[in-house]
């Protein structure tokens, strides 16, 4: 996770502006190993700060839709520029203390097996001299989520988890939930262009075994499935997950979904989300059902919201002006009606709110909810001011 900054740049002022160039070693950069010619990616983006507006080369539009980038044709990638690399870390860690003496001592490593594949291990880690995330004192009714620090967790966290465009539940890997190991290996990255891989393995000898895999596919530029599969083994906790989520888009409407099976102590039930999006240049919206069982259980998970079924809408509206007083807006509305699978209320009503931001840096901003929560109505309304 460490930054490579490995290149080189300058800058020139010219009469009519100014240019920059830039000199990238092919080795610092993730690319697929090819002997013939390839078609790649490329986009270029400038942020001005006096200004605060974002420019780019190929625009890709306020909902980034990546197929619109630039292309680089008829790429001959070098064939000498990687080589398969291992790096070892250990560490030693002696204590004294009113308890007496203690004497700590570990390893972690790093395999890059191809430019865009990477493995990772780590035996006995020492996560007590890794910053904890800070927890909000504010009131919240579920569980607050929490923030991942440990560099074993961070590297390919991206590879690990499905998620919806718009809105989502929660994550179905919270990898907070594995407080320790003593041994852990993972594997992430792409395998070939269209198919990448993430799969994690810890164990806390005596305690618990954790594994994670998920397969994603893209069948083209809009269009993916992924296969997850999860299992705790714990005394009093086994739990099995499986999971299968497809994602796609035609122009600005898109559908996703996923369906979600569990087993397992106290488990038993199933999941399913499903998603229809229109992504236009100044408006989102999404409306999006969910269905979770009673008896659906993810115990390597952080699903705060369960056993309900209902419909979520959301629309975003928003504009950037490039010049003149104001510079831009943002107005969004999510109204929620779920209930327990009973048929009882659980959680109902909108909540949004609408910003505007000055050329001078000024911002004012709305915020409004108006929910009911297990029967209780609760109705807040929020004005701020922001300078600078």
């Amino acid at each position: 996770v460490e930054w490579k900054g490995d290149w080189e740049g300058a800058v020139k002022r010219l009469p009519d502006g100014w240019s920059a160039e830039m000199r990238i070693p092919w080795g610092i950069l993730n690319y697929p190993q090819s002997k013939t010619a390839i078609r790649m990616g490329l986009n270029f983006q400038r942020f001005q700060l006096r200004t605060h507006l974002l420019s780019m080369w190929s625009n890709i539009g306020a909902q980034g839709f990546y197929e619109q980038e630039g292309t680089w044709t008829d790429v001959q990638v070098p064939q000498e520029a990687f080589r398969s690399k291992l790096s070892l870390l250990p560490y030693l860690l002696p204590g004294l203390s009113a308890h007496g003496q203690s004497l700590g001592m570990g390893l972690d490593a790093r395999y890059t097996i191809t430019p865009e594949l990477t493995a990772v291990g780590s035996v006995h880690p020492d996560f007590a001299t890794v910053e904890a995330a800070i927890q909000s004192v504010q009131f919240s009714h579920t569980e607050q989520f929490v923030q991942e620090r440990r560099p074993f967790f961070l590297e390919g966290r991206d590879f690990f988890n499905p998620s919806m465009k718009i809105n989502d539940i929660g994550s179905f890997f919270y990898s907070n939930r594995i407080p320790t190991f003593d041994v852990g290996e993972k594997l992430y990255g792409k395998l070939t262009p269209t198919d990448t891989l993430g799969f994690l393995h810890t164990t806390d000898w005596g305690h618990r075994t954790d594994v994670v895999a998920r397969y994603q596919h893209d069948h083209s530029e809009t269009a993916r499935s992924g296969l997850m599969l999860m299992h705790k083994s714990e005394i009093g906790d086994n739990n099995t997950v499986g999971l299968f989520d497809h994602h796609t888009r035609w122009g600005k409407a898109g559908f996703e979904t996923w369906w979600s099976l569990t087993s397992g102590d106290n488990a038993g039930g199933n999941a399913k989300a499903f998603s229809m999006t229109y992504e236009d240049k100044l408006v989102s919206s999404a409306v999006q059902y969910y269905d979770l069982t009673d008896n659906f259980k993810v115990s390597d998970g952080y699903l705060p919201f369960n056993q309900f079924h209902g419909f979520v809408f959301a629309t975003n509206w928003s504009n950037e002006w490039r010049s003149g007083f104001w510079r831009s807006f943002q107005f969004s509305v999510l109204p929620l009606y779920w209930k327990h699978n009973d048929g009882s209320p659980y959680l109902e009503g909108p909540q949004g709110g609408i910003t505007f931001d000055t050329r001078s840096d000024w911002r004012f901003e709305l915020d409004f909810t108006n929910m009911k929560f297990e029967g209780q109505r609760d109705t807040n309304v929020g004005f701020e001011i922001h300078s600078g």
